[in-house]
């Protein structure tokens, strides 16, 4: 979709899958405010060193953790089943990743070690914002699963044209879809960017070609960032609505949402982009996705297959860990292993991959989000191209 603002939004499935046989149990999730001490609605917290406490969490077990630190612009998640807090220093233009020894997530609590990066700035007290996942059921104990995307448009206040016009792009592809540059990714019937305005790229892709993004934020368009997804949804009567993420609940203004850049009169002028451009500097080994799959959520950390070289884009890592397994149906002719990660305990500056399960039946796969690329090195493997200048939460997942 092209347009100067933009707007996030929420594909939702139901709780049967595309190709099985009735209903599946399912572990799709809600978004709930994180609140300083109980300040506004929502989930509170309560912090010692080494370990922060959701309070008021009701038994739910957290899915998802985004804290934002409200006056260095640092922003920081994690998820279930991570070793690792990822964040982003807005204002310096940095991305990194936080290892611990412990899981971040465990139970009705969020672990930040003593001594950490995070640590640092929670023993400080500097005010945080941010958003929790937990587990969502609706009256009937049913659950639904829902994919994040990002929508531009120039219709502000009534976006039900382009919202039509989505739903149409979705059903009207099967196995494959182009980019606007030509690029033919197969296995997906549409792609998106991600609802946090982080568009994922190689070194090359900047400048000024057809598929390439300018590194002037003024220069950018929407069109140039569609380019690049990182969200892929395959076609499926399962899709039941799509969304516009709403300001009363998730804190978005469809009203008046952001525009690309914002632009305010000086002097100096200062231009904010809505928006974040990283380059993966590496070829990664492993990476992360969020796949949505018989009404349930999973993050899965799958190998790359060797000979991939270049595949750094979400675009070409979708091609090389799951596209594959999907035009073979779900066929597996080998297993296919998922892992998880860990700092070596005799050398902190390399990281030790271990397998942990198997991941059966691609068939069933309605959605697939890029989380993060990984190497067996702790240096970081991003480089901020264009830092998003309004870092904001991610709605429900």
């Amino acid at each position: 979709m092209s347009g100067n603002f933009l707007v996030p939004v929420q594909f939702c499935y139901g709780a049967i899958s595309a190709e099985s046989a009735g209903p599946q149990p399912g572990n799709a999730s809600q978004a709930l405010a994180l609140a300083v001490n109980g300040d506004v609605p929502g989930f509170a917290y309560t912090y010692a060193a080494g370990e922060t406490t959701i309070v008021e969490a009701q038994g739910a077990e957290l899915q998802s953790v985004r804290l934002q630190f409200t006056l260095s612009g640092v922003v920081a998640w994690t998820s279930r089943g991570e070793l690792t807090w990822y964040f982003a220093d807005t204002a310096g233009g940095t991305v990194g990743r936080s290892p611990q020894l412990t899981p971040t997530l465990s139970g009705d609590r969020f672990n930040i070690e003593a001594g950490s990066a995070l640590d640092l700035l929670l023993s400080a007290g500097e005010p945080i914002s941010g958003s929790v996942h937990v587990p969502n059921r609706n009256g009937h104990a049913s659950q639904k699963s829902s994919t994040l995307g990002m929508l531009y448009t120039d219709s502000l206040g009534d976006i039900g044209d382009d919202l039509l016009e989505l739903d149409e792009r979705i059903r009207a592809r099967m196995g494959s879809f182009s980019t606007r540059s030509g690029v033919t990714i197969q296995g997906a019937a549409a792609g998106f960017n991600g609802p946090d305005g982080l568009v994922w790229v190689a070194p090359g892709d900047i400048g000024s070609g057809d598929d390439q993004i300018p590194s002037n934020p003024l220069e950018v368009t929407s069109d140039d960032l569609e380019n690049h997804p990182s969200v892929f949804l395959r076609r499926t009567d399962n899709l039941r609505s799509i969304d516009a993420l709403n300001v009363d609940r998730e804190g978005y203004d469809i009203i008046n949402p952001p525009p690309l850049v914002t632009q305010e009169a000086g002097p100096p002028p200062v231009e904010t982009p809505n928006f974040g451009v990283i380059a993966i500097i590496r070829d990664p080994l492993y990476v992360a996705w969020r796949i949505v799959a018989d009404g349930a959520r999973y993050d899965l950390l799958l190998k790359v297959p060797e000979g991939q070289v270049g595949a750094r884009r979400p675009r070409d890592l979708f091609q090389a860990t799951i596209a594959p397994m999907l035009a073979a149906d779900g066929a597996l002719v080998a297993p296919l292993y998922t892992y998880d990660s860990a700092p070596d305990p005799n050398d902190s500056s390399v990281r030790l991959f271990y397998r942990r399960g198997l991941y059966r039946k691609m068939g069933y796969i309605e959605s697939v989000a890029f989380i993060a690329a990984l190497d067996d090195s702790t240096d970081d493997i991003n480089q901020v191209i264009i830092g998003e200048g309004d870092p904001r939460p991610i709605g429900p997942g």
